[in-house]
């Protein structure tokens, strides 16, 4: 029981910062917008949540992956390179932090025959 707890206040703690480093990489996209290069500032967070980034492979083969909303500025309408790293790094990168250990206590109980 004490060791749920901690995984549970781990799991919490690594997804509250990776939820704030996440907007701030959202907020530094949209500041440097004007730059031709904001695209390579989503490499960090591909490499961070590596199992995450996994669905990005299904979201490019979507049919609707290359579309982009035009009501809403250059960077934010890109729905390819910037609507659904945003939605897979901040929700599902979120996740996976709050999640992993508990899953690690689930494993290391598991092997131990606990």
């Amino acid at each position: 029981m004490y060791n749920k707890k901690i995984a549970f206040k781990i799991g919490l703690a690594l997804a509250i910062v990776h939820f704030l480093v996440g907007f701030s990489l959202v907020y530094n996209i949209l500041r440097w917008s004007a730059n031709a290069q904001w695209q390579l500032l989503w490499y960090l967070p591909f490499i961070i949540d590596f199992p995450v980034s996994l669905f990005y492979i299904l979201i490019l083969s979507l049919p609707f992956s290359n579309f982009s909303i035009s009501f809403l500025p250059y960077p934010v309408s890109e729905i390819r390179s910037f609507i659904m790293p945003c939605l897979m790094h901040i929700i599902l990168g979120t996740l996976w932090y709050f999640y992993l250990p508990q899953l690690i206590l689930l494993l290391v109980k598991k092997t131990r025959g606990k």
